[in-house]
């Protein structure tokens, strides 16, 4: 088996004025942050420490880009698909927008 690392995630236009509180959710359930609801993520490069384990050569991962609402529901901003067909490091994957978002992120990853 194998395993991906998710790197950074690179804010590069956020979907509120007053800057995005996000989350990450990968089959369901929340993978980051770990200790936080969510986490304000100001414009540029987030510093991530995420594995996701047991993990096939050939899969595609999705995870999903949440923002964090406290009077109405939480949006889904985007997904970033992470294609398993070769290892190495230096991945580097932008967010497909969700509905009519202006929002956009892209992820830094690896595979081993």
């Amino acid at each position: 088996m194998h395993e991906v690392k998710l790197l950074a995630l690179n804010c590069h236009i956020s979907d509120e004025s007053d800057l995005d509180e996000i989350y990450l959710m990968f089959k369901g359930r929340k993978l980051w942050p770990e200790t936080e609801k969510y986490q304000r993520l100001d414009l540029g490069h987030t510093n991530l420490s995420i594995s996701i384990p047991e993990v096939k050569k050939g899969e595609i991962l999705e995870v999903e880009v949440w923002d964090y609402d406290v009077l109405s529901k939480n949006d889904k901003l985007g997904t970033f698909q992470l294609n398993l067909d070769q290892f190495g490091g230096g991945f580097k994957t932008e967010m497909k927008k969700f509905g009519k978002t202006q929002a956009s992120y892209s992820l830094e990853w690896e595979f081993y």
